[in-house]
């Protein structure tokens, strides 16, 4: 059978574009997931007694950055991630000593399903006449897997500071002031 040139031209064009097919594929799962802070565990103010004037703070702290990376491997259906979370503290009156720690945790989700949850601690000491700390936490690594019906951007690494139910509440009533 003899094929005509024109033919060998689109089976060339067909096959061509197939081949970017697959690697669109490829970039689509590559997406990284998103990374979100609900306003509610962004801050944390630690008093210290039963007061909640300027004079019983202990310290303030806001996570103030999260940051996420993804890298994938071509020869399997992982995405391999890392997060990097900061957080600024602010030294109150009441602050006993000038050593602090906080709790702030890493969620994966897929739509509003929590897969995996998990809590780490950041701790860190005032210097001699300071009122402000910069922390960083270790980059928290996590492996989603893929599929062609899961990509990167279905996931959502969630973070933010692990708080009390009351430290939750105080939060959301100073948001609506």
């Amino acid at each position: 059978m003899k094929l005509s040139g024109g033919f060998c031209l689109l089976l060339v064009l067909a096959l061509a574009a197939c081949g970017q097919e697959a690697d669109d594929i490829r970039l689509a799962q590559m997406t990284c997931p998103s990374v979100a802070v609900p306003a509610y565990s962004r801050d944390l103010v630690q008093w210290q007694g039963d007061g909640h004037d300027l004079t019983n703070l202990a310290y303030r702290l806001r996570l103030s950055d999260a940051q996420g990376q993804c890298t994938r491997k071509q020869d399997n259906d992982n995405l391999y991630t890392s997060l990097t979370v900061t957080l600024n503290a602010t030294r109150g009156p009441a602050l006993a000593g000038r050593a602090i720690s906080a709790d702030y945790f890493v969620a994966v989700m897929r739509g509003n399903d929590i897969l995996d949850k998990q809590t780490y601690t950041l701790s860190g000491v005032f210097p001699p006449n300071t009122e402000q700390l910069t922390l960083t936490g270790m980059p928290v690594t996590m492996t989603l897997p893929l599929s062609t019906q899961v990509t990167g951007g279905d996931y959502t690494i969630a973070t933010g500071l692990q708080l009390t139910q009351a430290q939750i509440d105080d939060n959301r009533t100073a948001q609506r002031r």
